[in-house]
C-alpha cells in the first residue's frame, strides 16, 4: 500500500497502516489481486463491519479503493460507506447513569480520559495523546498544536474547574519527566488508544451499560 508523501498528515498515514495490519492485511495480503471479485470485496466489507466499527470499515474501504484505483475493474468501486450520521442522537438520563456505572469499574486512567472526552468535547485522539507541554492548568487552557488540528491551527479550549481538578491529580502521579497524560508501555505511540475491538476500553464500557450499538454517536 503506497500513499503519496506529503499528501497526508502523519496522523492520517498511522491511521491507514494501523487498519491496513490489522484489519485487512490478515484477510487479503495471501490473496491475488485478480481472484478478488465484487462479492468477495462484498464480504470482505462485511467481515471488517462485523469485527470493528463503521468508522473503521469505511476508513478499510477507502484504502480498498486505492488499492485498486488503477486496475482494469474495481471490485470496491460501488461499495457505499455507512451512513451514521442520520442515526446519531443523545443519552437518557437513565443510559447516562448505566455508562457512568459501567466506567467505574475501569482503571482510573479510562476513567479520567471518558470524563475528559465528555468535558471537553474534543476529537478523541487530541485526548489520548494530551501532553503536559500543552496544557496551562494555573490559565485553565489546553492549547491543541496545529499538528494535532485538521484546520492546522493552534486550537485553544478553555477547562473547567473539574477538567483542572482531574489534571491536577495526573500530575502529582505523574512519573517525572512524563510526555503524555495518559502513557502508555504497551503502545507504539507512547500514549494510550482505543481499540476498535473486544478489548477497547469504549467497547467495554458501552457494553456493560447495554448501550454499544452503532447509533451510539453522541452523549
Amino acid at each position: 500500500m503506497m500513499v503519496q508523501a506529503g499528501t497526508r498528515r502523519q496522523k492520517s498515514l498511522d491511521d491507514f497502516e494501523g487498519n491496513w495490519k490489522n484489519h485487512l492485511a490478515p484477510r487479503v495480503a495471501s490473496m491475488e489481486a485478480c481472484n478478488i471479485t465484487v462479492d468477495s470485496a462484498n464480504k470482505l466489507m462485511s467481515d471488517i463491519f462485523k469485527d470493528s466499527t463503521p468508522s473503521v470499515r469505511d476508513k478499510c474501504l477507502t484504502i480498498m479503493k486505492a488499492v485498486f484505483a488503477h486496475h482494469p475493474t474495481n471490485p470496491f468501486q460501488a461499495i457505499k460507506k455507512c451512513n451514521t450520521k442520520s442515526r446519531e442522537r443523545v443519552l437518557t438520563l437513565e443510559e447516562l447513569k448505566r455508562f457512568f456505572d459501567a466506567m467505574e469499574a475501569e482503571a482510573q486512567i479510562y476513567q479520567d480520559v471518558v470524563m475528559l472526552l465528555l468535558i471537553t468535547a474534543q476529537r478523541k485522539m487530541c485526548v489520548l495523546s494530551m501532553e503536559w507541554s500543552e496544557l496551562h492548568l494555573s490559565s485553565y487552557l489546553w492549547l491543541i498544536p496545529q499538528s494535532k488540528m485538521k484546520g492546522k491551527n493552534i486550537h485553544g479550549v478553555p477547562l473547567v474547574s473539574q477538567a483542572v481538578e482531574i489534571l491536577h491529580r495526573r500530575y502529582q502521579e505523574a512519573p517525572d519527566g512524563a510526555k503524555y497524560v495518559f502513557p502508555s508501555d504497551r503502545s507504539k505511540s507512547g500514549h494510550i488508544v482505543d481499540k476498535s475491538g473486544e478489548s477497547g476500553f469504549w467497547k467495554r464500557i458501552t457494553k456493560k451499560a447495554n448501550l454499544f450499538s452503532d447509533d451510539l454517536i453522541v452523549i
